[in-house]
């Protein structure tokens, strides 16, 4: 139940991941401007706004905007710990080592899969490289 002068927003939705197929209509495009293996994101959001109170320009704005904008800023943290600029966050993967343990296999399990050629090293290698 929603509290007094707030109204209620129901969404469902499913995020998919996947390394990106070579005959996807831009790969060809992503490849010229991006190095490293690319990965599809692909989310599908079913999204009731009820709200009487904010514009609909309001609410296309935030789904079709925002959304995309938190999706980069994202991206740039994940680059960020990859690169050691973030010590807090790789110490924190650190001590989940079993949870992205599982991640980066189920991550190298699907940019290896039939139809995608690697052009990186896997992340694990790369460790074991500088040891």
């Amino acid at each position: 139940s929603a509290e007094k002068g707030s109204e209620r927003v129901d969404f469902d939705g499913s995020i998919l991941f996947r390394a990106c197929p070579t005959d996807h209509p831009l790969y060809e495009a992503s490849r010229q401007k991006l190095s490293g293996d690319l990965i599809l994101l692909q989310y599908t959001m079913y999204f009731d706004a009820k709200m009487a109170a904010v514009p609909h320009s309001v609410i296309n704005f935030v789904t079709r905007v925002v959304i995309g904008m938190i999706w980069s800023m994202l991206l740039k943290v994940a680059e960020e710990v990859k690169s050691g600029e973030r010590e807090e966050h790789a110490k924190i993967i650190r001590q989940k080592a079993d949870f992205y343990g599982w991640l980066e296999h189920r991550c190298e399990l699907m940019l290896n899969s039939p139809g995608i050629v690697r052009k990186t090293t896997p992340l694990s290698l790369e460790k074991s490289q500088q040891s």
